[in-house]
């Protein structure tokens, strides 16, 4: 299956000790990142420089070899515009992305980014952090957000016609699903 990875699982590929959920599931599947998800590793590895330069130099050698490992969705289409524009403009949903004034550092806000990519491209988005991916699919219906390192879907896109299929490849691939979820 193919999935939106966000910073938090792509992350756990350069950790000595990664979740072992999340390792057979990057393994397991087609994985996409956001071009945005890059930005926020980099800036991550750039705030770790000012600490621990050492580390920030591996962490970029693995972050040159994992940019290799998976497809980079650089959607420029107008559909993928246009998502953006209505994520930003939906008022309930404004805090997900701007910082807050009295913040110590700046904290990078891309989840639009990511869920726009998972809307045009139709791709559930693979997260740690569902809380904030459930508040956006109550706006907007994402294609599906799903946990690797609890293996738990939070929201699922009906597939129609083809649903009992896509069940069984998603058990072949080892992925639970409850059938409240899809």
């Amino acid at each position: 299956m193919n999935f939106i990875i966000t910073t938090c699982v792509f992350s756990q590929s350069s950790k000595s000790r990664p979740l072992a959920n999340v390792s057979e599931f990057l393994s397991r599947n087609r994985i996409s990142v956001t071009p945005s998800t890059l930005v926020d590793v980099e800036y991550g590895i750039a705030r770790i420089a000012e600490e621990d330069p050492a580390k920030a130099v591996e962490l970029r050698e693995w972050l040159k070899i994992e940019k290799d490992r998976f497809e980079i969705i650089a959607d420029h289409s107008e559909t993928y515009r246009k998502t953006i524009v209505k994520l930003l403009a939906c008022k309930p949903m404004q805090g997900l992305w701007t910082n807050q004034a009295a913040a110590k550092q700046l904290a990078f806000r891309h989840v639009v980014w990511v869920a726009a990519a998972a809307l045009a491209n139709e791709l559930p988005i693979a997260t740690m952090s569902p809380r904030v991916y459930g508040e956006i699919a109550q706006h907007f219906p994402l294609p599906g957000i799903y946990d690797p390192s609890a293996d738990a879907w939070y929201t699922r896109k009906a597939f129609g016609p083809k649903r009992l299929r896509r069940r069984r490849q998603m058990a072949d691939n080892g992925v639970t699903v409850p059938a409240t979820l899809i």
